[in-house]
Order: C-alpha cells, then sequence, then structure tokens
C-alpha cells in the first residue's frame, strides 16, 4: 500500500451550509485504493462533501492516514472542522464498514442524520458469514487491542452513550432477505430517531439501490422526504 495515500478528499461548496461526510467501504482504502466510494453519483450534490476511506482495513480504528490514528481523534477533527467551517447541517453516509464508522462517528459529533448502507453494528471476531481471510484478520487484530473503548465496538452501547441528539435520524439500508445484515439492522430498531429501510434483492451491495441515484442523495444533504429506492434488476 502506498502510505501517501491520502484517507480524504474535500469538496467544497461555498453556497452551502451543509456537510456529507462520506465513508466507504473496507474495499475502497484497502482493496481497490484509488477509489472513495459515492464520489462520482454525488459529485453535483449541492453541499460540501467530505469523502473518507479507511487505508488500514481496521474499520476506522487507526484513524485516517496523515490526519488521525484514532476514531477519538477522528471525531475531534470533525468537531473543530465543523465548528471552523460554521456549518448548519451535518450528515453522514457511509457503506458497509464505513457506514459502521458514519453510525459510530455520527452519534460521537452529534450528527443530524446517519444513512448507513449494510452496515455491522457490531465488531467482533467472527461475526460475517464466509468472512474473506482479510476481514477476519482485521477483526482479530481489533480485538486484541486494548486502547480500544469496547463502547465504540458494539454500536448499541455506543447509542446509549451517544443518543441521537433532538430530531436526528438514524437510518439503516439492508436486504430483509440478507439474515446477516437484517439481523444487524434490527439490533438498534428500539432507540429513538431509527429507521429500518429494507431494500429487497440487494443482498450486502444494498448501494446498488441508488448507486445511479443523485436526486436521492441531493435529498439525504437536504434532509427532505426521501424517494423510495430504486429497483434493482
Amino acid at each position: 500500500m502506498n502510505d501517501e495515500l491520502e484517507s480524504m478528499m474535500f469538496r467544497a461548496n461555498e453556497d452551502s451550509d451543509t456537510l456529507m461526510v462520506l465513508f466507504s467501504g473496507r474495499q475502497a482504502g484497502f482493496i481497490e485504493p484509488l477509489h472513495f466510494n459515492m464520489s462520482f453519483v454525488t459529485r453535483k450534490v449541492h453541499a460540501n462533501r467530505m469523502y473518507l476511506r479507511d487505508n488500514f482495513g481496521m474499520w476506522y480504528h487507526d484513524g485516517l492516514q496523515g490526519i488521525t490514528k484514532n476514531i477519538p481523534e477522528t471525531a475531534d477533527f470533525l468537531r473543530e472542522h465543523i465548528a471552523e467551517e460554521g456549518y448548519k447541517r451535518v450528515v453522514m453516509v457511509g457503506v458497509s464498514s464505513g457506514g459502521y464508522a458514519a453510525i459510530l462517528l455520527g452519534l460521537m459529533i452529534g450528527a443530524d442524520d446517519i444513512h448507513a448502507f449494510g452496515a455491522p453494528t457490531e465488531v467482533r471476531v467472527g461475526m460475517r458469514e464466509e468472512v474473506e481471510f482479510r476481514i477476519e484478520r482485521s477483526l482479530k487484530k481489533i480485538a486484541k487491542r486494548t486502547d480500544i473503548d469496547p463502547d465504540l465496538l458494539d454500536l448499541r452501547r455506543t447509542i446509549e452513550k451517544y443518543p441521537l441528539k433532538e430530531n436526528a435520524t438514524l437510518l439503516l439500508y439492508f436486504d430483509p432477505g440478507f439474515d446477516v445484515d437484517a439481523e444487524r439492522a434490527h439490533r438498534l430498531r428500539e432507540f429513538d430517531g431509527v429507521k429500518l429501510m429494507e431494500c429487497p434483492g440487494t443482498g450486502h451491495q444494498v448501494m446498488k439501490a441508488y448507486i445511479n441515484n443523485m436526486e436521492f442523495y441531493q435529498a439525504v444533504a437536504d434532509g427532505t422526504t426521501l424517494p423510495p429506492p430504486a429497483p434493482v434488476s
């Protein structure tokens, strides 16, 4: 892996006071290192956009390369950026492990809305069926760490510690026919502000229901009524 590979790409929009923070899934920084998820479909969204990826394959627990070293530092980095720029609205969007990070960091910084696609709601060894070797290896490394707050590895504990702020919403997108993701989403259904968004036929690749739907991402940025999921062929 290229040590100079950046973990962040920022696209400013001087006419907007909204910040979208978009977290790539694990493949973006580890398997496809030149890619940020959602960067193409959101390129014309009217909002400031910060794209993040986990170049370490450690579910963002090793921070952002060249910027932060762990989750608490990343939360501080986001808070400082938001305060400096004076954004009025902050929305987090994430895919898979990036969805986990979007929820975790969104709760920690008090985001207005959080959108997570196929997101794990806990990080532990053996949590996935048919786990790839690389992913299981990362999970074992995380499990051995003594510097990670256990409350940050189980999002049920995280949301109890950092409840959604008033009128904030956490939307969990998943395929109800894909048992692994469905069970993960249902773990958080009891908490105020959590909404389950069913996307049948997508499997773990829930993002493909929205992959070309720029109007959806604009609605996410604006916090307006969301269009229904696009049909999946």
